[in-house]
């Protein structure tokens, strides 16, 4: 049995399934055991029965808990692990996220040896960082044939509102390494064998009963109860209390004061509970201490070492029962004890969460100073998620205490840069509009252009207008003389000029040129890397593909240079969608396995957001839907957790995309592109998945709505109009089919995807040419885009872009009816078909098929001018009878001609063909 008593009842088959993953494990195939349930159900003791033979074997086992609510550093799990396996955990400041948990995953399987078994418990109280290692550190397992096993245990009642714990188990969960053993109550026939075991003799019947359903067989309670009914003689009803943890007041009831006084102290001060401290918390002599402590043992309170409660449930009585005054002191005590010690600085968090705990009966400054110690310790050791905590709590202080407007700008500033850096981007946004209004409220211009810089490369459209006015407010503030702030506000206000005005501008041009010639001659490599984003924004249009390149090399080497991996991965990134654009789809291949190998070592949500949709831009490009809608759906929800809706909206495209393609009702998120008004230049991916739907209405409506190409963002045109003039193509749109012809004709040799933060790669841009040049009537120059488009996209491996191509290179031949086009074009059709059906992509299939009859293989043209006529006919309202007799043919003959304009034009009923038949007219006109 679990949870405190003396002999282990029931939970067999669990007990099994834990030994055999550890055996396996020490067999060299490394496991991951969650040990899961409610609080007092026996995880711990099912782990220490699974441990009890190993450690026999001599097999190194440690342990680590996390604590509930004193404050622990970062990795603090990981630290008492090393601790005992004799390996310090070292601060890593200045170094990367990858290098602290590469040294600790280094230094665990060093000390592997013949077997090793590591313990972590209470899950649910770990900080982030811990989870956040743990999940490395699994993954690592992974590619290892290690004898290392983790028994990991938390309580799946306390998940809720706990993001990292949510996270980490989203992330264990994708290991083949894992097992899972969730833990319910014993069965009243096992609560019974529990009680004999307690009391040493046969239970009655009703007794057990009762107790089974009292504690619904958790074991804790149902030993607590067990120890009563000992007590008590056996008397059955009577002992029972009317709630499980009045069990545990009854034994506090019964020790003496001084010993409750020393629990009290130990519950306030966790693991830091050495004598000496309670000593001093409680004001007793030592050895009077000691003897409390062999008390509380003999009761069953404490552990053997003293330091620690039986079970968590009897701390939390404890501590529940501790008077507010009495609570409150003892943290203040603690707080000073611990800040007298040797290793203070060392153990700033515990000093802060005592400090805190003790307010408002403490001292506000020494909270406020110990809690931004704590901060700053996490920044340093790049855990960002326990430092954005720490700069809240102590923020919380300065506010309350109206603490000087210098130290609350510096405290939010932490706080705004640490979400940020955590991709929390609406809570760091925020955050760094109240940064703005106390750096005003000071006077101070270089806080004010530290404000304007902080978002670096999180680029959002919402924050971009507001960083635009910070930035030249902070100009105007700053001296007019080089700096390597100046330098990196003017290089932010470059970026956000073009993302808040959603158009590039001789502004642009001209604000990065001058950055990067002021960040080079202040030769300052934070304000050089700043210039050089903002210079690869501003060559973000298809024409500054090349250069993209360059600035990205320019990046990378700046990052090898000052051991910057930050900067490395921007330099990557940049030259995955600078080549994808180019067409050098294996450089592109290229840069993608080095951002996975950077992002490994960053562990950074937006270096994760990043290479989700760089490898879903691939995996669309090549007909892989099922792995680019998985990549997109990772991306969307990074984004959507970080409140970033520019990281939502452009995957959302993307699978608008990728359903147009496949044919797919619905999107695989609750979310859609029409959610968003302000992006109406993503609508046309909608337009183009209702034409792939059939639905030319709303196909249409959504398409008189989208803006001109020349106010589309530079980095997104090429994208725009190439679709644009695919769309314009199918409503017969003759003026902006040339519009969109002109544009695209110089960027002939280029692939279509954005210049910057490419979510999508849709083949030669030669497709959409080919597709506006036959609309046009310029069937030559169709069927010469076309070829090269299909040779082009074949070559590069981007197959669905191959298979359209061939399809419209076959009614580009058939238009053209010269000796030996139909039957190159049937035997592009068919080979398009092929393609279309092991793809996936059921909306060509079904177009390639109509083209293809059954009889001759014959691919239907274009509308005849008789069809034309007949479909004129159709928009208003005429049934066939009335056409036959306008058209003076028999009634059969118009019907037939009406099926025809029905199967080439792929619809499916008369209103598609009116809609179809209104929009050529209205754009004649």
């Amino acid at each position: 049995m679990g949870g405190g008593a003396e002999s282990f009842v029931g939970r067999r088959s669990e007990l099994a399934l834990v030994e055999a993953r550890i055996a396996a494990a020490l067999g060299g195939a490394p496991q991951i055991v969650l040990v899961v349930g409610e609080p007092g159900i026996g995880k711990s003791r099912l782990v220490q029965e699974a441990l009890a033979p190993v450690r026999r074997r001599g097999v190194r086992c440690v342990r680590a808990r996390a604590a509930e609510d004193t404050g622990t550093p970062p990795y603090w799990m990981f630290r008492q692990v090393l601790r005992t396996l004799g390996a310090p955990f070292q601060p890593v400041a200045g170094a990367d996220r990858f290098q602290a948990f590469e040294a600790v995953t280094g230094a665990l399987l060093g000390a592997a040896g013949d077997g090793l078994v590591i313990t972590l418990d209470d899950l649910q109280w770990a900080d982030p960082t811990s989870m956040q290692l743990l999940s490395y550190f699994a993954d690592r397992l992974g590619d290892e044939q290690a004898p290392v096993v983790v028994l990991a245990t938390y309580r799946d009642t306390e998940t809720v509102g706990r993001e990292p714990l949510r996270r980490t188990l989203a992330a264990l969960a994708r290991s083949s390494a894992l097992a899972r053993v969730r833990l319910v109550g014993l069965s009243e026939t096992e609560v019974a064998a529990a009680l004999a075991a307690l009391t040493g003799a046969d239970v009655d019947p009703r007794i057990s009963s009762a107790v089974s359903r009292r504690t619904l067989g958790n074991p804790f309670f149902v030993g607590e109860l067990g120890r009563l009914l000992a007590d008590a003689g056996g008397d059955p009803e009577s002992a029972l209390p009317d709630g499980v943890l009045d069990v545990v007041r009854d034994r506090l009831a019964r020790i003496d004061v001084r010993t409750r006084d020393v629990l009290g102290a130990v519950c306030v001060l966790g693991d830091a509970s050495d004598p000496e401290a309670v000593a001093d918390l409680t004001g007793q002599p030592l050895a009077d201490v000691f003897t409390s402590v062999d008390d509380a043992v003999g009761a069953g309170l404490l552990v053997a070492d003293g330091h620690r409660f039986g079970h968590d449930l009897i701390r939390e009585v404890v501590r529940l029962d501790l008077p507010t005054v009495s609570r409150l002191e003892l943290h203040r005590r603690a707080a000073g004890y611990l800040a007298g010690v040797g290793d203070s600085e060392l153990r700033s968090a515990e000093i802060a969460g005592h400090a805190l705990a003790a307010l408002p009966h403490g001292h506000p400054a020494l909270a406020l100073t110990w809690a931004e110690r704590a901060a700053d310790q996490a920044r340093d050791q790049l855990a960002w998620e326990d430092a954005a905590d720490w700069y809240g709590r102590a923020l919380e202080v300065a506010d309350r205490t109206s603490a000087p407007v210098g130290d609350r700008y510096r405290l939010q500033y932490g706080l705004a840069v640490s979400h940020l850096r955590a991709y929390d981007v609406a809570a760091a946004t925020s955050g760094l509009l109240r940064c703005a209004e106390l750096a005003r409220e000071s006077g101070d211009a270089e806080a004010l252009g530290r404000v304007a810089i902080a978002v670096g490369g999180y680029t959002d459209v919402v924050w971009a207008k507001r960083g635009k006015a910070l930035a030249e407010e902070a100009l105007a503030l700053l001296p007019d003389r080089d700096s390597p702030l100046r330098a990196r506000v003017l290089a932010q206000l470059a970026v956000d000029d073009v993302v808040s005005e959603m158009q590039s501008s001789p502004r642009t041009d001209e604000l990065s040129r001058a950055a990067l010639a002021m960040a080079e001659r202040v030769a300052d490599p934070q304000a050089i890397a700043a210039a050089l984003r903002a210079r690869q924004v501003a060559c973000a249009g298809p024409e500054g593909a090349p250069d993209r390149v360059e600035i990205g090399s320019r990046m990378f080497e700046l990052g090898r240079r000052t051991g910057d991996d930050d900067a490395r991965f921007w330099g990557c990134l940049w030259r995955f969608d600078a080549y994808a654009q180019l067409g050098r789809i294996v450089d592109a291949d290229r840069e993608l396995m080095a951002i996975e190998q950077l992002s490994e070592r960053l562990r950074n949500p937006i270096v994760v957001w990043h290479l989700a949709r760089s490898r879903a831009a691939l995996d669309y490009g090549r007909g892989r839907f099922a792995a680019a809608q998985a990549d997109a759906v990772t991306a969307i929800r990074l984004a959507e957790r970080a409140g970033h809706d520019g990281g939502v909206y452009a995957l959302l495209a993307m699978l608008t995309l990728t359903a147009s393609l496949t044919g797919e009702p619905s999107l695989p998120v609750g979310r859609a592109l029409t959610d968003w008004p302000d992006v109406t230049a993503l609508h046309g991916t909608v337009a183009f998945w209702y034409l792939a739907l059939g639905r030319v209405e709303d196909a249409h409506a959504i398409y008189r709505g989208l803006p001109r190409p020349l106010t589309v963002p530079s980095f997104a045109r090429l994208s725009y109009v190439a679709g644009l003039a695919e769309i314009a193509a199918f409503f017969g749109d003759r003026p902006a089919i040339q519009e969109a012809y002109a544009l695209l004709l110089p960027h002939a040799d280029l692939m279509i995807c954005g210049g910057a933060g490419s979510v999508a790669i849709h083949g030669s841009v030669r497709l959409p040419l080919g597709v506006a040049a036959a609309a046009l009537g310029r069937t030559e120059d169709a069927v010469r885009h076309l070829r090269t488009a299909a040779r082009v996209n074949d070559e590069t491996g981007l197959e669905p872009f191959t298979a359209l191509a061939r399809y419209e290179l076959a009614r580009a031949l058939t238009a053209r009816q010269r000796s030996g086009d139909r039957e190159e074009a049937i035997a592009l059709a068919t080979v398009a078909a092929s393609t279309a059906e092991r793809l996936g992509m059921a909306p060509l299939l079904h177009k390639v098929r109509i083209m293809l009859d059954a009889g001759g293989r014959r691919p239907a043209g274009p509308l005849t001018a008789r069809e034309n006529e007949v479909a004129r006919l159709v928009r208003q309202g005429l049934t066939n009878r009335d056409i036959a007799a306008v058209l003076g043919i028999a009634e059969r003959t118009a019907e037939n001609h009406v099926q025809h304009v029905l199967t080439k034009l792929g619809f499916r009923t008369r209103t598609q063909i009116a809609t179809w038949a209104a929009s050529r007219d209205e754009y004649r006109r």
